[in-house]
């Protein structure tokens, strides 16, 4: 066993989003509990999130390309101005130049760090690479080009490719000029929908030594791309293993559902947007008059921009006539959130990591499935029924699909109790797996 490894954790999101928060919770205690020291960085596009919300990382590096979105995003917070005005697109073209830039100084750089001398460009991120033993793709959907059930428009396209691209390039900058041993820890993978993205998706997959694939979706995806010599371990997802440090104080009295919506207003037109809110409201309505329940909505992926979870959650909380029988409840941590879904009796979900933190919590849990990260892993706990395509949600089919989870809820908990172990178990034994064929550890 290596008595002092050093990890470089690549690829971590902004922990707005909670799903992210229980991800690098997870694999930092997963791997803390299988070495007897480790010192672990990270790179990530949100370095003032990790250092507030993530673990105790040695050093937190940004990425070596930028994602000009999220800096323009970054500064149109910090100036209160809007993602439609003017300033913001001129600012996210300037990223976008800039960004290019980093392509080749991070290339100069990064020859500059091997021989011992000051890189010209995110040096601290290429020292943490010279002087790590193993790089680790953090658990997430790393690399893809959309989501499976949504369309693509140009913009959003664009976008897929430059997060596309600059993960690419940290793992060929790290195996070519730094000669490192690369993980992926349990990730989707695909869809890759076009010449490019199939392209960049084959370039990745031949840079990196093992991938734990968290559903046979992903599995179909990889296997679609040809690439020789990918060494895939099948498992399911790690944020199954998170436990919050806490018990949540808030007051709820009464029985809840819990309600974690996004509405992906970058894919939807505004009568798209108005059926989605609308088809909500009506079937909450609905429910809460025959089951005499409360809806609590808790909003996952807070970005502080119109139609993130938190402003779609109050649009349907404002459409609904019996809102005074709900409430929107916001919390900061991945703690605070699972432990809320916890104390629901059923939660209604269209973002992955909701679904999984309140299922491993033995929740009663209706998927809005936008993806096929969460098809597979509701076909791995042999719940398919309760699931509900994005494409296909109107007012009667979410109401349907509500009033079959909640007359089946007692069925759905033996169920987990079965199933989430079994599951966990996988997670930690291919982990295991991994790290010794990989890692060093004995």
């Amino acid at each position: 066993m290596l008595n002092n490894l050093k990890i470089l954790i690549l690829h971590v999101g902004t922990m707005a989003n909670k799903g992210t928060q229980a991800l690098v919770k997870s694999e930092f205690a997963e791997i803390c509990k299988l070495y007897k020291k480790v010192e672990m960085s990270v790179s990530t596009t949100d370095v003032s999130g990790v250092e507030e919300y993530g673990p105790r990382y040695k050093n937190i590096t940004p990425t070596l390309v930028d994602i000009p979105y999220e800096k323009a995003d970054e500064r149109a917070k910090k100036y209160h101005y809007s993602r439609d005005s003017l300033v913001y697109k001129l600012h996210a073209i300037y990223r976008l130049f800039i960004s290019i830039f980093q392509i080749p100084l991070t290339l100069i750089s990064s020859i500059l760090v091997k021989i011992g001398l000051p890189g010209l460009c995110k040096s601290k991120t290429l020292l943490c690479m010279k002087e790590c033993e193993l790089i680790i793709s953090t658990s997430d959907e790393n690399f893809k080009e959309g989501s499976s059930n949504l369309p693509l428009n140009l913009i959003w396209l664009a976008t897929w490719w430059m997060m596309l691209f600059s993960r690419m390039w940290d793992l060929v900058i790290a195996k070519k000029i730094f000669k490192k041993t690369i993980i992926v820890f349990p990730n989707s993978v695909g869809p890759f929908r076009t010449i490019v993205g199939k392209c960049m998706g084959k370039l990745i997959l031949h840079h990196i030594d093992a991938v734990l694939v968290r559903e046979r979706f992903s599995m179909e995806a990889i296997n679609k791309l040809n690439v020789k010599k990918v060494n895939n371990y099948p498992t399911s997802d790690i944020a199954l293993l998170f436990e919050e440090c806490f018990e949540s104080k808030i007051s709820l009295k009464g029985e809840y559902i819990g309600i974690c919506t996004g509405c992906y207003s970058g894919v939807l037109n505004a009568e798209g947007k108005e059926k989605y809110v609308n088809s909500h409201a009506i079937a909450f309505d609905r429910f809460v008059e025959k089951y005499k329940v409360k809806i609590a909505f808790i909003p996952h992926y807070i970005s502080g921009f119109p139609n993130d979870d938190l402003d779609v959650s109050k649009q349907i909380y404002l459409k609904m006539k019996n809102n005074s029988k709900a409430n929107v409840i916001v919390v900061n941590t991945a703690d605070e959130f699972r432990a809320l879904l916890g104390r629901m009796k059923m939660v209604i979900t269209s973002k992955m990591h909701p679904g999984v933190l309140a299922l491993s919590k033995y929740v009663p849990t209706l998927a809005i499935v936008y993806d096929y990260k969460q098809s597979g892993l509701f076909e791995q706990l042999e719940m398919t029924q309760y699931t509900i395509g994005f494409e296909e949600i109107d007012e009667k089919s979410l109401y349907e699909k509500m009033e079959l989870t909640w007359s089946n809820r007692d069925q759905i908990k033996n169920l987990l109790r079965e199933r989430i172990p079994v599951l966990q178990q996988d997670v930690r034994n291919n982990i295991l797996m991994v790290l010794r064929k990989y890692g060093g550890l004995t």
